[in-house]
Parts: C-alpha cells; sequence; structure tokens
C-alpha cells in the first residue's frame, strides 16, 4: 500500500519516467530556486533513483564497485573508455 511498493509494482519504466521528471524539477531548482527547493527536489531524486535502482535490481554495492573503478581517471578519460 506505501508509494514505494506502487513504484516498484509499476515497474522500471515507470519509475524512469519519475527520475526524469524529478531530475528536470531539481535542474530548475538549482538554476533559481532557493536553497530549500533545491534541498527537496534533491531528496525526491534520491529517493526515485534509490527505487529505480531497486527494481533493476541493482544495488548500492554495485554502485559502489563502479565508482572504486573510475578512481583516479579523470571524467574525460573515462568517458573515452566507455565510448570505445
Amino acid at each position: 500500500t506505501s508509494y514505494t511498493a506502487k513504484l516498484l509494482s509499476a515497474g522500471p519504466s515507470k519509475v524512469a519516467k519519475k527520475i526524469g521528471e524529478e531530475g528536470v524539477e531539481l535542474s530548475l531548482a538549482i538554476a533559481g530556486e532557493p536553497e530549500t527547493s533545491v534541498i527537496g527536489e534533491s531528496v525526491d531524486v534520491i529517493y526515485h533513483l534509490l527505487v529505480g535502482l531497486r527494481s533493476r535490481g541493482v544495488s548500492l554495492d554495485d554502485i559502489a564497485a563502479e565508482i572504486s573503478s573510475r578512481h583516479g581517471l579523470s571524467g574525460l578519460e573515462e568517458k573515452a573508455q566507455r565510448e570505445t
């Protein structure tokens, strides 16, 4: 009966849509809204991101491992590796 359960039962596509919506709202808040709006929208993005990861079976350990594998690479180097 929770919102989280409802999102998960709707599947990854529904969660992806919510992540996109919340991302736009956060971008707008960062561009010119008060800090309280930035904080609130950030919470929404993080929440929906976590639900989205769960809907795909991706753990925070998976994310941490990927971050660790990128340690010591510049953003440009990491991007070049993904493009090959």
